[in-house]
């Protein structure tokens, strides 16, 4: 019982350490993605509108719907949905099988969250 209870203190510890560590390696003095400078209006409402119309909430039980999307198109999303509701600045990128997002979170003291 003695060891089991040093190997679960060791574990949380690990898991600790690990999680406090990922967090310093996170702030950073940088944002690791900058604000965009040119972003149209009528870009911002096309892909709004189409996110509107194509609303999974929406969609019939059963129903089978398939939307396509060029990378700028999410990433535009992305973008407009990290500055409403985060206030962060954010990015996606499309490679083959994934999509990578990235997203900078200002933090107090000129910090930024990457």
């Amino acid at each position: 019982m003695r060891s089991l209870s040093k190997w679960l203190l060791g574990l949380v510890l690990t898991l600790l350490l690990a999680g406090v560590l990922a967090l310093l390696l996170a702030v950073q003095t940088n944002p690791v993605v900058a604000q965009r400078a040119a972003v149209s209006v009528a870009d911002v409402d096309r892909v709004v509108a189409m996110a509107r119309l194509h609303d999974p909430r929406r969609a019939l039980p059963g129903q089978l719907r398939r939307v396509v999307l060029r990378e700028r198109e999410i990433d535009l999303l992305v973008d407009h949905a990290a500055r409403r509701w985060l206030a962060a600045n954010a990015r996606a990128q499309l490679q083959p099988g994934r999509l990578i997002v990235q997203a900078s979170f200002n933090a107090p003291a000129g910090y930024w969250l990457n």
